[in-house]
């Protein structure tokens, strides 16, 4: 009997866990949607099949399995459609298995003109895989914006055509994030990070900000 008492207070351990966990999550998607509806914002735990078209664009959207966007909350003007929300995907299997968490925030607007392109802060594993012939689009008389980010896409005259020296030096001045584009939406990613009540406000202000950047006649 003794021999049992190990694995038993484990397997209570977690199921405490996953219980205190699934309590949690749920208490901050009520936070979530106590708040849109303060700010009369919509919330859904499901993409309109119009915001997943555009998501499923992105090469953040075609990683890993078990692909899922919840705590959705959609700020719509005339100029621009805003959609935060929830994304996780997961990896291998077994003891190997890791959740890959994101919170988002997509932007589609008609005064929005994008090349395809990927922008992630450059960290090591990112050196690594430049090193084993990954892309990485630089500019060679902006050294800082290379040594801030990893830059990716399909077209290089037409991101370097885009990036201009003032949209380069407009992004240098945010915080360091995944970013990524094609034709009129973008996508801001932040990772190992859940949607909060507390982010959505901020989470807006940095949309706006991207848009103002990137927007046509912002040069």
């Amino acid at each position: 009997m003794s021999s049992l008492i190990v694995p038993i207070v484990i397997i209570t351990f977690l199921i405490v866990m996953g219980a205190y966990s699934h309590f949690q999550d749920k208490k901050r998607r009520e936070k979530l949607k106590v708040l849109s509806e303060e700010l009369g914002l919509e919330y859904s735990e499901i993409f309109k099949e119009s915001d997943s078209n555009q998501f499923y664009r992105f090469p953040l959207a075609r990683m890993g399995r078990d692909p899922k966007a919840t705590s959705i909350i959609v700020a719509e003007t005339e100029e621009q459609r805003v959609v935060l929300f929830d994304y996780r995907y997961v990896t291998g299997s077994g003891k190997h298995r890791k959740t890959h968490l994101y919170s988002a925030l997509m932007c589609s607007s008609p005064f929005l003109r994008l090349p395809i392109m990927s922008l992630e802060p450059d960290h090591w594993h990112n050196k690594i895989a430049t090193l084993f012939g990954g892309q990485d689009i630089t500019f060679e008389n902006d050294a800082a914006f290379g040594a801030r980010y990893r830059l990716q896409g399909p077209s290089v005259e037409a991101i370097k055509a885009f990036l201009t020296d003032k949209r380069r030096a407009q992004l240098l001045s945010r915080p360091s994030e995944r970013m990524e584009a094609d034709g009129n939406c973008f996508l801001i990613c932040r990772k190992y990070k859940p949607l909060k009540a507390e982010m959505v406000r901020s989470l807006l202000e940095e949309g706006l900000s991207m848009w103002e950047i990137l927007r046509e006649e912002s040069v």
